[in-house]
C-alpha cells in the first residue's frame, strides 16, 4: 500500500511538470522571435541598416537630400549606430551624416562625422571627398570655422578642403588664404606657403597672422629680401607690437650681431615667455657669445615643458658641445648629465658625458658608461673608439687596440686610425703608426694634419698625401688591410 500511494503521488506531479516545461519552451521561442523581430526592424533591410544602405546609394548618385533623409531615419531607428559595423562602406554613411549636420549648421557634429569617415578610409582622399556635397552656400566664416576644427584634429586634407570651400564663397578671403598657407607650411611646401601668405596680404595688408608667418618663413629660409620688405611693413601696421623686438633680434642674429640681438629677444620673451622659436634663437645667441650657462638654463626650461621633442634634443647638444670644444670639460659634463636626466632614453647625452669624463680623468666612470652603451649599440664605431680611448688612458693599450680595430672593421673612422697610430707609436712601431696617421689624415684632413703626426715620411711626401696625390706610392700592409675592411 505504501508503494502504491507513493507511486500515485509521483503520477500526480507529472502532468504539472509537463505543463511547466511547455511554458518554458513557448517563452523561449517567443523571446527568439522577439529578438529576430527587433533585429529585423532595427537592423534588417527594412530598418536602420536598410535606411543606411539606401542613403549610401543616394549619396553615390549625388542625391544629397534624399541620402541625408535616409541617414537621419537610420539614426532615429538606432541612435547607438550598432549597425554601422555591418555596412560595406561605413565611411560613406558618416560622410552623409556629416553632410546632414552641415546643412543643419552643426559644425561640431559635421567635423566629427567627416573625421570619422576619413579615419575609416584614407586610401584616397579624392575617392572620399567627391561624396562631400559642395552645393551649400554658407558664409565663408562657417567654412573657415569647420576648417579650423579639422586643423585642430590634425586632419590637413579636410582642413584644406574646408578652407578652399571658403574661397569659393569669397575668393579674396584673407583668413582662408592664411590658413591654407599654414597647411602648406605644415606639409613642408614652403614656396606654396609663401605665395598663399602673399596673396592673403594682397587681399588685406593688415592681416597679422599672415605677416608674422611669412616673416618667420623668410627667416627660416634665409630670404633676406622678403625679411626686409615685410619687416618694414610689419612695423608700419603694428608699430607697438612686441613682435617688432623679436623680428629685430632675429635680423641682428642673421647678420651675426648676437650680442646686440640678446636684448631684443629678452624683451620679447618677457612678454611672450612661451614662444619656442624666440627662446631657441636666444639660446643660439647666448651660445655664440659664450654664455653657455644661460643657454643651458633656457634649454632645460624648454625641455621640461616640451618633453620628447627631436628638434629640441638636437638643439640641446649645443651648450655641452660648445663647452667641450672650448676645453671646459667639467662644465660640458654637467650639461650632458642635466639633459640626460630629462631624456634618459637618449644615449647621446650619456655618451657626451662619458667623453667629458675621459678628459676630466674620471676614467672608471667613463668606462662603465661606454661599456654599457656598447652593449646596447654594438655597431657604433664612435662608442667603440671612445671606449678604446678610455682604455688607453687607463694604461691598457692592448684593450684599446682591440677597440680601435673593431671600430675600423665597422666603418673605418679616421679617429680610430689616429688613436691606433698613437698605440703603435708608444710601442715603438713607427711604420704601423705612420700607416694609421696617413689613413686618418686622408679620411679627415682638417682634423688630422699630416705635418703634425708624420715621423718617418718626408714632408714633401706628406704634403702630396694630404693633397690626395698618392700615385706611385707604396703603403705598409697594415694601411692596405685596414682601408679594405
Amino acid at each position: 500500500m505504501a508503494d502504491k500511494e507513493n507511486k500515485n503521488r509521483h503520477s500526480e506531479k507529472k502532468p504539472g511538470a509537463g505543463k511547466s516545461g511547455m511554458q518554458i519552451l513557448i517563452t523561449g521561442i517567443a523571446i527568439i522571435v522577439l529578438v529576430l523581430l527587433v533585429r529585423f526592424v532595427i537592423m534588417g533591410e527594412g530598418g536602420a541598416i536598410g535606411d543606411a544602405r539606401n542613403g549610401i546609394e543616394h549619396l553615390k548618385q549625388e542625391e544629397f537630400s534624399e541620402a541625408e533623409d535616409k541617414f537621419e531615419e537610420a539614426v532615429t531607428a538606432d541612435p547607438k549606430l550598432t549597425f554601422v559595423s555591418e555596412l560595406e562602406e561605413p565611411y560613406l554613411f558618416y560622410t552623409g551624416l556629416a553632410n546632414a549636420a552641415m546643412e543643419n549648421g552643426n559644425l561640431n557634429n559635421a567635423s566629427r562625422y567627416y573625421l570619422e569617415a576619413y579615419k575609416i578610409d584614407t586610401t584616397g582622399f579624392d575617392k572620399y571627398s567627391k561624396f562631400v556635397r559642395d552645393d551649400y552656400h554658407y558664409p565663408e566664416n562657417a567654412y573657415l570655422e569647420l576648417g579650423n576644427l579639422f586643423w585642430n584634429a590634425n586632419s590637413l586634407d579636410l582642413a584644406e578642403k574646408a578652407y578652399k570651400r571658403a574661397l569659393q564663397v569669397n575668393p579674396g578671403y584673407g583668413s582662408a588664404l592664411t590658413n591654407l598657407g599654414n597647411v602648406a607650411r605644415k606639409r613642408g611646401n614652403i614656396d606654396e606657403a609663401v605665395q598663399l601668405y602673399q596673396r592673403a596680404l594682397t587681399s588685406d595688408p593688415s592681416l597679422f597672422e599672415a605677416r608674422v608667418n611669412l616673416i618667420n618663413l623668410a627667416f627660416a629660409t634665409n630670404r633676406k629680401s622678403l625679411i626686409d620688405l615685410h619687416l618694414e611693413k610689419f612695423r608700419e601696421y603694428y608699430p607697438e607690437s612686441e613682435f617688432a623686438d623679436y623680428f629685430g633680434g632675429e635680423k641682428l642674429k642673421l647678420e651675426g650681431k648676437c650680442d646686440e640681438a640678446l636684448g631684443m629677444l629678452d624683451a620679447f620673451l618677457d612678454k611672450n615667455p612661451d614662444n619656442v622659436n624666440a627662446k631657441m634663437s636666444l639660446i643660439d645667441c647666448n651660445l655664440q657669445v659664450g654664455n653657455y650657462d644661460r643657454a643651458q638654463q633656457l634649454l632645460k626650461e624648454l625641455a621640461l615643458r616640451m618633453g620628447d621633442s627631436p628638434r629640441l634634443k638636437e638643439f640641446a647638444l649645443g651648450p655641452a658641445e660648445k663647452a667641450f670644444n672650448a676645453g671646459e670639460y667639467e662644465k660640458a659634463k654637467q650639461y650632458y648629465e642635466s639633459m640626460s636626466a630629462i631624456w634618459p632614453d637618449d644615449p647621446r647625452f650619456r655618451f657626451g658625458a662619458a667623453n667629458a669624463m675621459i678628459n676630466t680623468g674620471e676614467l672608471a666612470q667613463a668606462r662603465m658608461i661606454l661599456e654599457e652603451l656598447m652593449h646596447n649599440y654594438p655597431q657604433s664605431s664612435e662608442i667603440i673608439t671612445n671606449l678604446g680611448l678610455a682604455y688607453a688612458k687607463m694604461g691598457k693599450p692592448e684593450w684599446a687596440r682591440e677597440q680601435f680595430e673593431a671600430a675600423i672593421a665597422i666603418d673605418s673612422p679616421g679617429i680610430a686610425f689616429y688613436n691606433l697610430g698613437k698605440i703603435f707609436e708608444k710601442q715603438g712601431d713607427t711604420v704601423q703608426a705612420n700607416s694609421c696617421y696617413i689613413i686618418a689624415s686622408l679620411k679627415e684632413p682638417e682634423m688630422f694634419g699630416l705635418e703634425d703626426y708624420m715621423m718617418e715620411v718626408s714632408m714633401e711626401k706628406a704634403k702630396r698625401i694630404a693633397r690626395g696625390d698618392t700615385a706611385g706610392m707604396i703603403f705598409p700592409d697594415y694601411a692596405k688591410d685596414s682601408a679594405n675592411r
